[in-house]
């Protein structure tokens, strides 16, 4: 028989590391962390050791690591297989970094963008400024066509032009078709 003071029941443990117990039962099921004693009532005990073993998972849970790889690490833990794993995830979450990094400046743009154009009033010339301008002169879109496809051909036009010129961003206002708005 085992003294069950060196243990910590399950609840216990939750408890100091503010988890609940089904995250014990839940990490027991997948084979990540077993309790080192299940005594005859079915309570779940776990050692000291296991307090510290529990701590590295949440740990490594918190940095992003899913529970495969902390399963993986956990079976075959080294020096070097710590510093791998632990450089691959900061690599990993730079990446993440800098894409959303790259779509909050894009959001920021398009909010920009509107605010500057919901300021516009209508039958108003607005002129701003912009360090570069790209003009894109074409062959004319005739007016016989329905406005879907207009605008679908001038469209067609700024995606070609930005592809060939290496645009990163262009904006689009409006299309002016033979000096008239068209329909």
């Amino acid at each position: 028989m085992i003294d069950k003071r060196n243990f910590f029941y399950a609840s216990d443990l939750a408890q100091l590391y503010n988890i609940s117990k089904q995250t014990l039962i839940f990490y027991d099921k997948k084979d990540l962390f077993k309790p080192d004693y299940v005594d005859s009532n079915g309570y779940r005990m776990y050692s000291l050791k296991q307090f510290f073993i529990l701590g590295i998972i949440l740990d490594l849970k918190i940095m992003g690591f899913n529970l495969n790889d902390i399963k993986n690490f956990l079976d075959h833990r080294t020096p070097e297989d710590t510093l791998s794993l632990l450089n691959k995830q900061l690599h990993k979450l730079t990446k993440q970094i800098e894409l959303t990094t790259k779509l909050c400046d894009n959001i920021k743009s398009k909010i920009n963008t509107i605010n500057i154009y919901n300021d516009c009033k209508l039958n108003e010339i607005t002129l701003s400024y912009r360090e570069e301008e790209y003009f894109l002169v074409s062959e004319q879109i005739p007016l016989s066509l329905p406005q879907k496809e207009r605008f679908l051909a001038a469209a067609t036009l700024l995606n070609s032009a930005v592809d060939k010129n290496g645009l990163k961003e262009y904006n689009l206002s409006g299309f002016i078709f033979n000096d008239t708005i068209a329909d």
